[in-house]
């Protein structure tokens, strides 16, 4: 239980606030940190759950997704096709920074570990 709840306060939370605040920025609102908490609490208690079923590799973003856009539809008061554009965007801009931090991260730390 206690690596469970690691990856939730220090993988997933922090995540699910980096997602939520770029997807509504980056569509212009101003993200409100309380309802971004909040949102990142439920969402990475559900994502946590999805995840332990046994479901197929990435099937879990499909159930997540609808999760994400419902919650920021009810704390920000939007259309749901603004929700769904934010969280939309969100979900694209981490997914694409980690696609290119894995890339080159195993580079970067050899390079580290090689200057200290």
């Amino acid at each position: 239980m206690v690596v469970n709840l690691c990856l939730i306060l220090f993988q997933s939370f922090p995540e699910n606030i980096l997602v939520i605040s770029s997807g509504l920025v980056l569509t212009g609102l101003r993200p409100r940190l309380p309802k971004i908490i909040i949102i990142a609490a439920i969402t990475s208690v559900i994502s946590h759950i999805v995840r332990a079923l046994p479901l197929a590799p990435g099937l879990h973003i499909i159930l997540q997704f609808p999760v994400l856009v419902m919650l920021v539809t009810c704390f920000y008061k939007l259309n749901i096709t603004y929700a769904i554009l934010a969280s939309s965007i969100g979900v694209i801009g981490i997914t694409l920074c980690e696609m290119i931090l894995n890339r080159y991260y195993p580079w970067l730390r050899e390079y580290l570990l090689k200057k200290y």
